[in-house]
């Protein structure tokens, strides 16, 4: 965050000519908050709706973000480029961490909801039988 107003802000200054960037910086500025959060509700706390936003997070605004600051962006370094590369790499692998999550937790919700729903039946069968 700090490169952020050190690069496009002096003062009250704007100083960029790149307005895609600025445009795509300023949408993942505001994303990046809200992703980690919903990684954090939807991980640790199991909540599938909100790892799904992480991964919609992580899909949209950083891929987006990166791979223009990778690939299209007007002033870029060697220093630059191998940074670029290595957040691309870490991001494929964080998307991927993310799918495998949303299965994974998505497989035990569901084998959870047919074994609460297994044991309501028999619950349902038992009240229903005439007790002798």
């Amino acid at each position: 965050m700090v490169w952020l107003f050190t690069r496009y802000f002096d003062a009250l200054y704007y100083r960029d000519d790149d307005v895609v960037r600025t445009v795509l910086i300023s949408l993942w500025a505001g994303a990046e908050p809200v992703r980690i959060v919903a990684g954090y509700i939807g991980n640790l706390q199991e909540h599938l709706p909100w790892l799904i936003v992480y991964v919609i997070l992580t899909m949209v605004p950083h891929h987006v973000t990166t791979y223009y600051v990778m690939t299209a962006s007007k002033d870029r370094t060697p220093v630059t480029n191998a940074v670029q590369v290595v957040q691309a790499v870490l991001l494929e692998i964080n998307l991927l961490a993310g799918f495998h999550a949303v299965w994974k937790l998505f497989t035990q919700q569901r084998q959870q909801f047919y074994l609460f729903e297994s044991a309501l039946e028999e619950r349902r069968r038992a009240q229903a039988s005439p007790s002798r």
